[in-house]
């Protein structure tokens, strides 16, 4: 394959059966890419289930040295998606949060450079701005208030040290994937409105940076076939328009299912608030996202509906599911 995709055809994908993995690697697969899947399957394998024909999947654990470098061999590039993702989840085990966030980010940049692989694409969040006055961009000073963040901040300088390292501060995600979460805000109150006709929030002031899990899949794709010399750096993923207040959120919910009854009460239980600037990415990838808040709140509901999504409280739909 030549021209914009630089003939980078095998890509390792670390977590790649997890939510963002399982709208990536189809995307991969249809841009004619090699793939092979690192991932301990802790949900199994049903987000990639109709393209293990396709890929080559192993299953095993990101710290695993020696399995992430079999898994490595003859790769062009890593998208690297692997560990334990969220507040609730990093701090249920601190240790396994820095294993798995931390410490398995250095060992992929050190087989990176020990195996010439020219790309690595890491999945950071927007979470390390944590409470700001005002819209941030990616000279901001950083202000990680949690241990999640604190460990996609540490790594974020071990991935640049490549020549094509590229971390994605991503949005909180919305929307449905091979394997969909249902404890990430839009789709949390998606699912307590279809099922409830209610929603309660406790504060809602708190400002948040949105983005459709398949915006982020199409900003990892992006990163290891753009030009080197456009994605070395840190990005901010999202919209600049979909900085939304949580309460906002539960209003477009109002207009997307009927009835639904919203109930706030004045109580700001997190102290984590951030409105995002996306201009850099925008600017340099010519990078903007596809779907709105409403796409992603008709999707969910569609799901939950056809029976897509089953049970939304069981622990798969959950990250926290993973180490209770």
């Amino acid at each position: 394959m030549g021209g914009p995709f630089l003939n980078l055809r095998k890509v390792l994908v670390t977590g790649g059966a997890g939510y963002i993995g399982s709208s990536l690697v189809p995307l991969l697969l249809k841009k004619g890419f090699s793939v092979t899947i690192l991932d301990d399957l802790s949900y199994g394998d049903y987000g990639i289930r109709k393209h293990l024909s396709k890929i080559d999947l192993i299953e095993g654990d990101v710290g695993d040295l020696e399995l992430l470098k079999k898994s490595a061999i003859g790769s062009d590039s890593v998208v690297h998606l692997a560990g334990t993702s969220g507040d609730p989840s990093c701090d249920l085990d601190p240790k396994k949060c820095a294993q798995d966030n931390y410490e398995s980010t250095k060992n992929i940049v050190k087989i990176c450079k020990e195996f010439g692989i020219s790309r690595l694409a890491f999945a950071s969040s927007c979470s390390v701005y944590g409470a700001q006055d005002g819209m941030v961009d990616e000279d901001s000073k950083p202000n990680p208030l949690t241990l999640y963040a604190r460990t996609k901040l540490d790594s974020e300088d071990d991935v640049l040290s490549l020549e094509g390292g590229c971390a994605l501060r991503l949005s909180t995600l919305f929307g449905a994937s091979g394997r969909t979460r249902c404890d990430l805000v839009v789709n949390l109150l998606t699912c307590h409105a279809f099922q409830n006709g209610k929603v309660m929030l406790f504060g809602g002031d708190q400002w948040r940076p949105l983005l459709d899990v398949k915006d982020a899949a199409r900003a990892f794709f992006m990163a290891i076939t753009l030009d080197k010399n456009k994605v070395n750096g840190v990005f901010n993923v999202g919209s600049t328009a979909q900085n939304l207040k949580v309460k906002q959120i539960a209003y477009l919910l109002g207009e997307e299912i009927e009835g639904v009854d919203i109930n706030i009460h004045p109580v700001d239980r997190d102290a984590r608030s951030y409105k995002v600037s996306f201009e850099k990415i925008k600017k340099n990838w010519n990078y903007e996202s596809r779907y709105s808040i409403p796409d992603g709140i008709k999707e969910i509901k569609r799901c939950l509906k056809d029976g897509s999504i089953k049970n939304w409280k069981d622990p798969i739909y959950s990250t926290r599911g993973r180490i209770l």
